[in-house]
């Protein structure tokens, strides 16, 4: 099953033993080396279908998904990829299974920078916007109180113009008013 260009999901059994993967050369094959009962076990039962279940050698792997009761995610480095890969997993209620999904660290540390400067453009966007319309609502409510702060002082200094407040009575609000 493919998640996206590098990223794939897999199965991995209550063994640690990969059941089903993209890669088919993956298959049946344990996530670190058997202890050799298990090994016997699984052999005499040919469980999986193969004469031999060899290891993939993925210890940090199989510590944080084998058996596992929760959801979770860790990191490894996978030495077939040759580099660091981030997984999320969880247990299957129905099957002793747990889902694991995979991608790389790069793809995943790109799309947190791109969601990351998306969110910063978009608050520009709406801080300019939320900017443009406080100043269109401040040019409308201070330029009639400036209208009759201005009435006012004329009025004290016996230089009132009636005309200075034909602009503040065109309103009709209560400056208008």
């Amino acid at each position: 099953m493919s998640a996206g260009s590098q990223s794939y999901t897999f199965l991995v059994d209550r063994e640690g033993v990969i059941i089903s993967h993209p890669d088919k050369s993956l298959l049946y094959q344990s996530l670190v080396p058997l202890p050799p009962k298990t090994l016997a076990q699984i052999e005499t039962d040919k469980r999986y279908g193969v004469a031999k279940v060899t290891s993939s050698d993925l210890p940090d792997l199989a510590a944080a998904i084998v058996n596992t009761k929760g959801v979770g995610h860790t990191s490894y480095y996978s030495s077939r990829e040759q580099g660091e890969r981030i997984v999320s997993f969880a247990p299957l209620e129905m099957q002793p299974w747990t889902l694991v999904i995979s991608e790389p660290k790069t793809q995943l540390t790109t799309s947190i920078a791109s969601i990351f400067w998306e969110n910063i453009l978009s608050l520009f966007f709406v801080a300019a916007i939320a900017t443009i319309l406080a100043l269109i609502l401040t040019k409308h409510i201070v330029e009639p109180i400036r209208c009759l702060t201005k009435a006012a002082r004329d009025l004290e200094q016996n230089n009132f113009q009636p005309h200075d407040l034909v602009k503040v009575s065109c309103f009709r609000d209560d400056l208008g008013k």
